[in-house]
């Protein structure tokens, strides 16, 4: 079954508020509505799916400007005329940053690693 203009319009309320009140006023609903939409599993899941396009959208710009905030903070990092707590700040940043990339590679590895295992059948992965 389709979801109506209500139920898409609450979607797109949903997406602009962290509130339900807020998203509910939004599209004239009443909250008690909202809720009732939200424990329907067709409408949970479009939900979920334009949550997911916003999200893929956002990691695509957030990368597409990898390479000039990484140049930008490198300037900063290298100039011997910046602010030394700038220069600190940025490097600290860059590093922690730098550790988090690994830290989500490593747990990656191993959990392909597992699901690798669990698929073999092997019982004592983990």
């Amino acid at each position: 079954m389709a979801l109506s203009q209500k139920q898409l319009a609450a979607i797109e309320s949903l997406l602009q508020t962290t509130r339900q009140a807020d998203a509910a006023r939004a599209c004239g609903l009443h909250v008690r509505t909202l809720q009732r939409y939200l424990r329907d599993t067709e409408f949970v899941s479009e939900l979920q799916q334009r949550q997911d396009e916003i999200l893929h959208a956002t990691t695509a710009a957030l990368v597409g400007g990898t390479e000039a905030a990484i140049a930008y903070l490198s300037d900063v990092v290298q100039d011997d005329d910046e602010k030394t707590g700038d220069r600190l700040r940025a490097a600290t940043f860059w590093l922690e940053h730098t550790k988090s990339i690994w830290d989500t590679k490593l747990i990656l590895q191993r959990l392909e690693a597992l699901e690798g295992a669990m698929a073999n059948g092997d019982k004592t992965a983990g």
